[in-house]
């Protein structure tokens, strides 16, 4: 993505925040390859070009975005457990991408008012979203409390640490996680663990691996590249080695 793009990201907020995780509107200045990294979420995008709405699977490899010039797209990154809620959906659908209209007819006046004025896209879908949402059963609360633990910044080891947390056992957390987020906490954990490396790379590219394995509580760095090589799509050093390079 270049500076001079016009990139809007906020979060859920009000009725929305149980279901949407945040929201995101971009108008790319120059052709784009967005890299899209797994989080266990799944994904609402709208191509305010061509009109095309979809619906996202919670993918575990990275995805290539190819961004056209002055082509704007909206959309959102759903909370954990709340494609059920919304759109009475199994999540664990597959890795297919599911167009919108046909899942909820009615988007398509949605997608109609989206691009008839695109400075107010990213507003007009967080209503859409919110009114829906008002209308949603609200995500299991033993969900919702394990998702919090899952995605701090320091999330816990084990599984059973969670489930003690939020008051079950682990089979009945790992049974209520595949069927609401269609992942398990596990999976969510290695995820998010990955993600954090990627991003304290990203921030510190001086720094030595084994540091920041240390510093992040994997158990060494081997651990840390096993992980980031499964969802990042590349090693830590080859990551690294680019982000250094991007500095000159």
């Amino acid at each position: 993505m270049s500076e001079r793009d016009d990139v809007q990201i906020r979060p859920g907020a009000g009725l929305a925040r149980p279901f949407v995780h945040e929201l995101w509107g971009v108008r790319p200045t120059a052709p784009a390859a967005r890299q899209l990294y797994p989080d266990g979420r799944h994904g609402l995008s709208v191509d305010l070009t061509t009109g095309d709405a979809w619906l996202e699977p919670a993918v575990l490899t990275p995805v290539r975005m190819t961004l056209t010039p002055g082509a704007p797209h909206v959309g959102a990154r759903l909370a954990l457990g709340a494609v059920r809620g919304l759109f009475d959906l199994d999540p664990d659908w597959g890795a297919v991408r599911i167009p919108l209209t046909d899942l909820v007819p009615e988007f398509a006046d949605v997608v109609d008012a989206l691009r008839a004025d695109p400075s107010a896209a990213l507003a007009t879908l967080e209503r859409w979203l919110t009114a829906r949402a008002a209308r949603a059963p609200r995500p299991a609360p033993s969900i919702a409390a394990a998702a919090h633990l899952l995605t701090r910044p320091h999330p816990p080891n084990r599984v059973r640490d969670i489930a003690d947390a939020v008051g079950c056992t682990v089979r009945q957390l790992q049974r209520r996680f595949r069927a609401e987020v269609g992942l398990t906490p596990k999976q969510i954990v290695q995820l998010h663990r990955a993600r954090l490396a990627r991003a304290h790379i990203a921030a510190h590219p001086e720094r030595g691996l084994a540091d920041v394995a240390a510093e992040l509580g994997f158990a060494d760095q081997a651990q840390m590249t096993r992980l980031f090589a499964r969802y990042c799509g590349t090693t830590p050093g080859r990551y690294r080695r680019r982000k250094l390079g991007e500095r000159g």
